[in-house]
């Protein structure tokens, strides 16, 4: 049987130094996989967080004041995905819905000195009326025209 000559000393065979080559060139690889997963993981989060700001963006919030007998404003031009907020000034008050869209939600909140606001957020297009359950024979009521997504605006998410 023969024996090998151990290499001289600080130099790597031929062959273990193709085995490193080959090591090496695998692990350059895996993290190449890896970086370009973790790139398209980093470009995926970017464009959700911009569409979720352009959405955040564009939804208007509408204040109604609610005082001395009277929604101000009375009449509102609003799109889908807006969200109305009624504040108490003064009085004892309530905004109930009495006609919603098809597909609407309705709603009957009281404003007061307890509950000082309501928020409702418009998912359909249409007309919708509202009035103060307590004062609507002094004319105590409102209206909001709602009308699609404004361009841009990106539709509300239903559940």
């Amino acid at each position: 049987m023969t024996k090998l000559a151990a290499p001289p000393r600080g130099r790597i065979p031929e062959i273990s130094t193709s085995l490193y080559s080959l090591y090496f060139t695998k692990i350059i690889s895996k993290y190449s996989v890896q970086t370009k997963s973790i790139m398209k993981k980093i470009l995926l989060l970017t464009m959700a967080l911009a569409i979720c700001s352009v959405s955040a963006a564009s939804a208007a919030k509408i204040r109604v004041r609610v005082q001395n007998f009277t929604f101000q404003p009375a009449t509102i031009n609003a799109h889908v995905g807006d969200t109305i907020i009624w504040r108490f000034v003064n009085g004892m008050h309530t905004t109930s819905s009495t006609s919603v869209p098809a597909g609407a939600q309705t709603w009957n909140a009281p404003i007061d000195s307890t509950h000082t606001q309501f928020r409702y957020r418009l998912q359909v297009a249409g007309t919708y009326q509202y009035q103060c359950n307590f004062h609507f024979a002094q004319g105590m009521v409102g209206t909001i025209v709602v009308s699609a997504a404004s361009p841009g605006q990106v539709p509300p998410a239903t559940n």
